[in-house]
């Protein structure tokens, strides 16, 4: 399992908000946060910034997996690195075992890696709506 060097949580439902992940690193996933659920459970990731984490050897700062229903909204990401540019299972942000994704009004700034990576997902609904991501 990953670090989760700010929290780690297993469990069927989540809430983080209103909260700042800043300057955390790992060589792992979930160097920030790792949160795994239940498949018929939820995560909401809300009103939270993620700031000046990581190193070139960290997987991931957030790693989420088995949850049915997963919302990261008005949230920001910003001065983060995660894994060498051509570290194929690096991500900011890693999504797995998902069914239904909502990604809306958050900003992604100045990272120096992929911000989100998304694998193995069950037949849902994945949406990104009103985020900015600017070069």
């Amino acid at each position: 399992m990953g670090s989760g060097g700010a929290v780690f949580a297993y469990a069927s439902s989540v809430l983080l908000a209103d909260s700042v992940v800043e300057a955390c690193s790992c060589g792992e996933h979930g160097c920030g946060v790792y949160f795994e659920g239940e498949e018929e459970g939820a995560l909401t990731i809300r009103s939270t910034d993620f700031l000046r984490n990581g190193v070139d050897r960290m997987r991931s700062l957030v790693y989420i997996k088995s949850f049915a229903d997963t919302q990261i909204v008005n949230s920001r990401v910003a001065e983060t690195i995660a894994g060498e540019p051509a570290y194929s299972t690096a991500g900011i942000i890693t999504l797995t075992s998902l069914t239904n994704v909502l990604i809306q009004d958050s900003d992604f700034v100045d990272n120096l890696a992929r911000v989100v990576r998304g694998y193995q997902f069950f037949v849902g609904e994945f949406t990104i709506r009103g985020c900015a991501a600017p070069a």
